[in-house]
């Protein structure tokens, strides 16, 4: 069977080592957990694709402070070079199994792909993000929320009573 042989065949579970390092990330800041993704413009992405890391990936590259990450050959295609002694990280990447018969994907399998972030290329640079002006942003919600005509009062513990539909 196809499916058991490529998983044979896998000597890492990069999943369960993408694990660990979260919960290594964890216990290393114990009570003093700060967010590192915070600062970042926006969730994880690969520059080459154009797309942002899912799942596993996106936390992971998130905690560990990764904004744009792409794998070696890729950087390549960007012109960009990755730095001497540059360190990849492992992320995980799908192997969709198709049937043979059909030709739909029969099951989604995983393997490790290594990436560098941008911080270990030279000959790219981050494209400039333009946030928008929280105060109109705010403006934007206060009005969406005033225009579903919801009742809501300041409380210490947010809640929701149906039978008054009123929200707290």
């Amino acid at each position: 069977n196809l499916e058991i042989e490529i998983m044979a065949k896998q000597k890492r579970n990069i999943g369960q080592e993408i694990t660990d390092q979260i919960i290594e990330i964890m216990e290393t800041c114990g009570t003093d957990w700060v967010k590192p993704f915070a600062s970042m413009a926006t969730s994880p992405m690969n520059p080459v694709t154009g797309k942002k890391y899912k799942g596993l990936n996106a936390l992971f590259l998130g905690l560990i402070g990764v904004q744009y990450a792409a794998g070696y050959g890729q950087w390549q295609t960007k012109g960009a070079q990755v730095i001497k002694g540059g360190k990849s990280v492992a992320i995980t990447a799908p192997m969709p199994i198709k049937d043979k018969g059909s030709g739909d994907t029969k099951m989604v399998l995983f393997r490790g792909v290594n990436v560098f972030s941008a911080s270990q290329v030279d000959g790219w640079t981050p494209p400039v993000v333009v946030h928008a002006d929280t105060t109109d942003v705010l403006a934007n919600v206060d009005q969406y929320v005033a225009n579903t005509g919801a009742r809501i009062t300041p409380a210490e513990q947010a809640f929701y009573v149906p039978s008054l539909d009123h929200i707290g």
